[in-house]
């Protein structure tokens, strides 16, 4: 703060964006002090002011000057200043009016862009304001991306903070449970009676790619390990009673198929017959603009624009969706104090081992080999009134296929084009080895699959349905460095 006679300046800053159109109101990123002008008068003199980097649309800012006695309610006072020209190695005057009592003042700065509407004039679009931008970052390298925009690059406050370490401080393979993954269920079951809980059915041992990378990074991403579900990979792992690894993607997975399943739901069981009741098989529908036309519909009730339905209204029956998503939200609060507290290199409590070991099935229900699915997560997932064919929500086995960008043939340049796609498959098996101080142990789960591949475009874009009858591509270079296809 700066005391200027009675008046005490107070000048906060915030950075500017890049901002387009009508403008953005944002507080001035600029440097400012209080001065006595020769005239006696106290002005506020910023400097620093730096118009964007040229586009070919004539930028604009505009500023004005606030005042607040409380820090709550800013009033502008005085007239706005508009610059479209700016040196910013010389400082602008804004004069500060005489007051009885403390006051605080800052600065309010307005971006604008004049485009210009004439259809003949030369004048610049969007694409020449990004290339504007474009061009500052032309020759940016990756490391120079890396410093530039890393979370970890140094600031103001903090140096650079290297979070990767260049090897591992422990060999994975000498941490406790390394030997229970690593083991076939022959071995294990070998010198156990045949109705021992304690026997296993599943194989997670490492192949030699698998094993290699596991020493190299500490953990191992496996395609041929992986199953068609998380909850399948969940049952498996927690039926063979090994260290299990709960993964985000587990978590989002079964957000995502609880919002299909409440979608498809409010459709079929609210919406569908709500629209059917108010219509008929012939009818009037609104088209563009003003024009109406008749459109018969066949197969099937025709439908009106929804703002001609009147008024429907959707209730959650018995609350089920409410309590849905309380569920979700009580679990992942349970599972962030877990996270923290192993961060914090702290044992788990008696309390989160059982929430653990509830993952698929309810304690106390006795597991007979006969999924049950009362655990806590095969119960994140909506469980809505089409059950389909899977058992539970759960098992639904959901491949995905997406197209994210078509390149168009360019005969000139000898480009055939293609249409780049972005998948997901069967669930792949993680297998990692945790290091909590002295606390080490090795964990398995699962984690998305993920695919990029390109189709030529007389080929056209894929279809789920297409997808799902072969969910697998070759994966990209880059993520061999953690993951062993299946095929090499």
């Amino acid at each position: 703060m700066t005391k200027s006679g009675v008046s005490l300046a107070w000048l906060s800053s915030a950075i500017l964006g890049g901002l387009v159109g009508t403008g953005v109101d944002c507080i001035a990123q600029t440097t400012d002090r209080i001065e006595r002008l020769p005239t006696g008068e106290t002005a506020l003199m910023a400097t620093g002011v730096r118009l964007p980097k040229w586009t070919g649309t004539p930028a604009v800012k505009t500023f004005h000057l606030q005042q607040s006695s409380d820090l709550k309610n800013w009033a502008s006072i005085g007239p706005a200043v508009t610059f479209e020209q700016v040196d910013p190695s010389l400082p602008l005057q804004f004069p500060l009016p005489p007051s009885d009592g403390t006051q605080f003042y800052r600065l309010n700065e307005k971006l604008t862009f004049r485009f210009e509407n004439s259809l003949t004039a030369e004048s610049a679009s969007f694409s020449a304001q990004f290339d504007g931008f474009l061009e500052e970052f032309e020759d940016l390298s990756i490391d120079g991306f890396r410093e530039l925009y890393s979370p970890f690059a140094p600031t103001e406050f903090s140096t650079l903070v290297d979070p990767y370490l260049e090897d591992l401080t422990f060999d994975p393979t000498q941490a406790p449970f390394w030997k229970e993954f690593n083991t076939s269920p022959e071995d294990h079951n070998a010198q156990l009676p045949v109705d021992d809980p304690e026997r296993r059915l599943h194989d997670f041992r490492l192949n030699e790619g698998e094993l290699s990378l596991f020493r190299k990074n500490g953990f191992v991403v496996s395609e041929r390990l992986q199953r068609k579900t998380f909850v399948d990979m969940f049952y498996d792992i927690w039926t063979d009673d090994l260290p299990v690894f709960i993964s985000s993607d587990a978590m989002l997975q079964a957000w995502h198929r609880t919002y299909v399943s409440m979608l498809e739901e409010t459709e079929e069981v609210f919406l569908r017959p709500a629209l059917r009741s108010r219509s008929r098989r012939h009818e009037i529908v609104r088209g563009a603009g003003d024009t109406w036309c008749s459109r018969a519909v066949t197969g099937a009730d025709s439908v009106r624009p929804l703002r001609r339905t009147g008024n429907i209204q959707f209730a959650d029956p018995a609350g089920v969706s409410t309590h849905r998503t309380d569920h979700f939200r009580t679990v992942a609060e349970k599972l962030g104090d877990v996270a923290l507290t192993q961060l914090d290199r702290k044992p788990i409590s008696e309390e989160q081992h059982s929430f653990i070991r509830s993952l698929v099935e309810a304690e106390e229900d006795v597991y007979l080999g006969i999924r049950l699915y009362s655990g806590w997560y095969p119960n994140l997932y909506y469980q809505n009134a089409f059950p389909g064919v899977a058992e539970h929500p759960s098992a639904v086995w959901d491949p995905l296929v997406t197209d994210v960008h078509t390149d168009a043939p360019d005969d000139c340049h000898g480009d055939d084009g293609g249409i780049l796609h972005e998948a997901v498959g069967n669930v792949n098996f993680l297998l990692m080895a945790a290091n909590h101080g002295d606390a080490q142990c090795v964990i398995g789960g699962p984690v998305f699959s993920h695919y990029e591949f390109i189709l030529p475009i007389e080929r056209g874009r894929m279809t789920d349905a297409e997808w799902k009858s072969n969910p697998s591509a070759p994966v990209s270079d880059f993520v061999k460095e953690f993951l062993v296809p299946a095929q090499p």
